[in-house]
């Protein structure tokens, strides 16, 4: 009980501390398009023009490969986010049609626990990407 405790005093810190060091998007001529279902574009972090009402980012090839490697790092990340709540949400569900069966229950339990730590890490690596990034673009 002491260890559950501890790790959910750990989990809860890191998500609050998450919030604390968000840094504003890089400044840019013109705003991006949205973001689908909080997926960001490949060129989040690239300055963009206006060009007839829409954003079309300039891309130097020597010197944007970092802010669009970064920006296609954090929608991998964005996917695997999703994968990991999927996967919480799949195991919840063995979980509950377990019968009874003590095997199925603790797999189904194990199954819950590390997609709940592999969520953690994915939001923590997301976060730690998005602050490089933003970091060096606005610099």
């Amino acid at each position: 009980m002491r260890r559950l405790r501890s790790t959910l005093a750990f989990i809860s810190f890191s998500i609050v501390s998450l919030f604390m060091f968000t840094l504003p998007a890089a400044a840019v001529p013109c705003e991006p398009e949205s973001d689908i279902l909080g997926i960001p574009t490949w060129y989040k972090y690239l300055e963009g023009e206006d060009i007839g009402g829409k954003c079309t980012p300039r891309i130097n090839a020597a010197e944007d490969a970092l802010p669009i490697g970064l920006a296609v790092l954090e929608i991998l990340m964005t996917f695997a986010g999703v994968v990991a709540v999927v996967m919480v949400i799949w195991a919840s569900f063995q979980f509950v049609l377990t019968q009874g069966e003590p095997d199925k229950a603790a797999s189904a339990r194990k199954t819950v626990i590390n997609a709940a730590i592999g969520l953690v890490i994915v939001i923590v690596a997301t976060r730690v990407v998005s602050f490089i990034a933003n970091t060096l673009t606005s610099g």
